[in-house]
C-alpha cells in the first residue's frame, strides 16, 4: 500500500500458542469512530522458553545421596523436552556442577557422590525446542543424611 501510512500495534494478554486469535480494527478521529474492519485471518502468538520454574523443595535424603524432586514450569505452548539441573555449596552457586544423566520429562534425580556434613543447594531450569528458562531460585540448603557408620579407618578400642 505504497503513499499510505499503516498503524501497528501490538496487543498483550493474547491467549497462548496454537489457540486461533481474530481481530478487527476501526478508526477514530473527531468526526467519530468508524465501523468495524472485517475479522482478520486466524493468527496464533509464537511460542516461548518455558518460564522460570519455582526452587526444588522436595528431597529424599539418603547417606551421601539425595533425591531431588522440583515441578516442572510454563511451557508457553512448546512441551517441555528435558530438564537441567545444578548444585553447589553456596546460595550464590558459584562453582556449581551441573548434574547428568537426566531422562526425559523425569521431575527428579538422584545426586550421588555428596559429601556428610556439607549444605547443598540446587537450582533447576526446563527446556523446550524454543530453549532453556532460566534457573530457579536456589533451594534451601539440604544435607545428606548421615549413616552412622564408622569410617573404615576408624577402630574403637575399649579401654578397661
Amino acid at each position: 500500500m505504497a503513499g499510505e501510512d499503516l498503524v501497528q500495534a501490538t496487543i498483550a494478554g493474547c491467549w497462548g500458542p496454537t489457540i486461533d486469535q481474530f481481530f478487527q480494527v476501526r478508526a477514530y478521529s473527531k468526526a467519530g469512530m468508524g465501523p468495524w474492519s472485517v475479522s482478520s485471518d486466524a493468527m496464533q502468538v509464537d511460542p516461548e522458553r518455558p518460564s522460570k520454574p519455582e526452587a526444588p523443595d522436595r528431597f529424599d535424603l539418603l547417606p551421601r545421596a539425595v533425591v531431588v524432586h522440583w515441578k516442572p514450569s510454563d511451557s508457553f505452548g512448546c512441551e517441555i523436552q528435558a530438564f537441567a539441573l545444578r548444585y553447589a555449596e553456596s546460595r550464590d552457586m558459584s562453582r556449581c556442577c551441573e548434574v547428568s544423566g537426566i531422562k526425559g520429562k523425569k521431575t527428579n534425580v538422584a545426586v550421588t557422590s555428596l559429601q556428610p556434613a556439607r549444605r547443598y543447594f540446587f537450582q533447576v531450569r526446563c527446556i523446550n525446542a524454543m530453549g532453556a528458562s532460566d534457573w530457579s531460585d536456589p533451594s534451601e540448603p539440604v544435607m545428606v543424611r548421615q549413616d552412622g557408620r564408622r569410617k573404615p579407618w576408624l577402630r574403637v578400642i575399649e579401654i578397661q
